[in-house]
């Protein structure tokens, strides 16, 4: 540039305000981006207002048929906000995009792989504790984008989203306490807090390349509330046997309360080749991300599609992938009531952080990410009114996370926890943890028919899925 020559960078705002969910992994209707290289489903406003239901995970099972939601009428916090999966995969697997922006787990489908939800209970005599929560949800995402006149698009993002469960329990006792046990309980406060700031560029580099690139920093913070003083205490009874804390559903004890929150920050880019008619494309991305309390990590992908002709192309894509432990899992402490068929009573068993010390005495350890291989490789039949995918996906997991066995405490080390300061270790009978522990394969198929009769006038369309 000449000194003291002028530039001009012309940039024009546009404003979206069409929203649509992308669930990647999966394929239903014609909803599926035949023109990808990777399975991708679109599902616009409209799948969904056409429903009868108003919650999105019965509707998103209802069109995407490897994406599964049940239910839980008496499991603890997952009565509340109900774990999700897709294609067989843990909960925590699932991840859900708005307008390709990554939203709250649970304000917008449900709080994800957080530790605290546990199995059925059940209670001689027909006596069932009621249990539930006052859940709140909010999500919000706020965006600018624009392009610049040298082919320049840009994308802006802040992501904020809270989930907040104030639990109750109430036709139920602490039997520790005796006669001055009250019958309802306010066990614990449940609190997921999301922050997200995002930045993508985008770049036309010539008729045949397209490069993109941005950066993403993200903060989640978990928070696990006491309950009320009745709920966690360990009364007089307790001595004679009786079972202490809120049956059913334990208080959190003020010393296992907290807040734990984690940070990471990730810059990414990708570039995309494609034949001057569009029958070819290949793709290449890496995202390189930084976590406070994991380190670094590099993950990349590979994909192209070939059509052989307008009617018929094949597809495939390789990629690595890594997800980190979250706060919740981390950090979770829960005590619930459950039947134990050996003893043929109830007794309380606990959920407990891996780093805590009774899990110490066990084997527990830091948890540590998971890390994956992804495959896919596919075929495209498409006409103007009939398409037809299958897609095989395979998907390597290693240092799985899951729950350990029950384990029990001898009377020694009971005693030694207390005296330690671990008063909790007097009202459990038996105890798990987060570990991480095996490596999975979980391979499937996935088919994709519509068909769109031109009798009709465009406005009905048949499709069959199968997964």
């Amino acid at each position: 540039m000449v000194a003291g020559a002028t530039a001009t960078v012309d940039v024009q705002m546009v404003l979206g305000l069409e929203e649509q969910v992308v669930v990647v992994g999966s394929r239903a209707q014609p909803r599926s981006v035949t023109a990808s290289a990777v399975p991708v489903d679109v599902l616009a406003a409209t799948v969904f207002a056409s429903q009868g239901g108003t919650d999105l995970t019965n509707q998103l099972r209802a069109v995407v048929p490897s994406f599964n939601v049940n239910t839980q009428p008496i499991s603890d916090a997952a009565s509340v906000v109900r774990p999700a999966n897709l294609r067989n995969l843990a909960p925590d697997h699932t991840l859900i995009l708005v307008n390709g922006k990554r939203r709250h787990r649970a304000a917008v489908i449900t709080w994800l792989g957080n530790g605290i939800a546990d199995g059925a209970q059940g209670f001689p005599g027909g006596f069932t504790p009621q249990f539930g929560g006052d859940a709140y949800d909010a999500s919000l995402v706020t965006g600018l984008r624009g392009f610049t006149s040298t082919g320049l698009t840009w994308d802006t993002s802040v992501n904020w989203g809270r989930n907040r469960v104030d639990t109750f329990i109430f036709d139920t006792v602490n039997a520790s306490l005796g006669p001055e046990s009250p019958t309802s309980f306010r066990p614990n406060l449940l609190q997921q807090t999301d922050l997200g700031l995002n930045v993508d560029l985008s770049y036309v580099a010539s008729d045949m390349i397209n490069v993109a690139g941005g950066a993403e920093w993200r903060n989640e913070r978990y928070h696990l509330g006491a309950g009320d003083p009745a709920s966690w205490a360990i009364g007089p009874y307790a001595a004679q046997g009786f079972g202490s804390g809120s049956n059913g559903y334990n208080g959190t004890r003020p010393e296992n309360a907290g807040t734990w929150d984690r940070a990471n920050v990730a810059v990414y880019g990708d570039v995309e080749v494609h034949g001057a008619t569009g029958g070819w494309n290949l793709g290449a991305a890496v995202r390189l991300e930084d976590f406070d309390s994991f380190g670094t990590t590099m993950n990349s992908k590979l994909s192209g599609r070939y059509a052989f002709t307008d009617v018929f192309a094949l597809r495939a894509a390789i990629s690595s992938g890594f997800r980190a432990p979250t706060p919740g899992q981390q950090n979770a402490f829960n005590v619930t009531t459950e039947l134990d068929a050996d003893l043929g009573d109830v007794v309380n068993n606990g959920t407990v952080p891996s780093t805590s010390t009774p899990a110490a005495l066990r084997g527990g350890l830091p948890l540590q990410p998971e890390t994956s291989i992804n495959y896919s490789i596919g075929s495209v039949v498409g006409t103007n009114d009939f398409t037809f995918t299958a897609d095989y996906f395979r998907i390597d997991i290693a240092d799985r996370l899951t729950l350990t066995r029950n384990f029990s405490l001898t009377p020694a080390e009971t005693r030694s926890l207390i005296e330690g300061g671990f008063a909790e270790a007097a009202n459990l009978q038996r105890f798990r943890f987060f570990v991480n522990d095996f490596a999975t394969r979980t391979q499937g198929i996935d088919l994709v028919s519509t068909y769109a009769p031109p009798g009709f006038g465009g406005s009905t369309v048949f499709s069959a899925v199968f997964n």
